[in-house]
């Protein structure tokens, strides 16, 4: 994270992946990468191997790895691979960003049920 080193996951849930997970990105409720635009479960904090259970973070702040230009304060999406983008009209908001970046990397954000 750009700014800050610290993060407060609230709470977390367990289900089987359904998929190799990467951290740091939005999941679906499916147990893979969310998908553009979806809503998402929660974010991942490391690692997950298919079909082993997995941990997400459901509320409050978490790292993202995000996609191109955001700002604080933006609503963010998920991209194809569960990265955060700033969400456009139709898209499930998942999170608002703590923190900016113009390149992507991964930022602090707020979760939005």
């Amino acid at each position: 994270m750009k700014n800050s080193v610290l993060y407060q996951p609230g709470h977390k849930v367990t289900f089987k992946a359904s998929d190799n997970l990467l951290p740091y990105r939005f999941i679906g409720y499916n147990g893979s990468h969310c998908t553009a635009g979806s809503k998402s479960l929660g974010v991942t904090e490391r690692k997950w191997a298919t079909n082993k259970n997995a941990s997400v973070v459901i509320l409050g702040t978490v790292p993202v790895e995000a996609v191109g230009s955001i700002a604080v304060g933006d609503n963010l999406a998920s991209d194809a691979q569960g990265r955060a983008v700033v969400a456009t009209s139709g898209a499930a908001v998942n999170a608002r960003a703590l923190e900016a970046t113009a390149n992507g990397g991964i930022i602090k954000v707020l979760l939005v049920p």
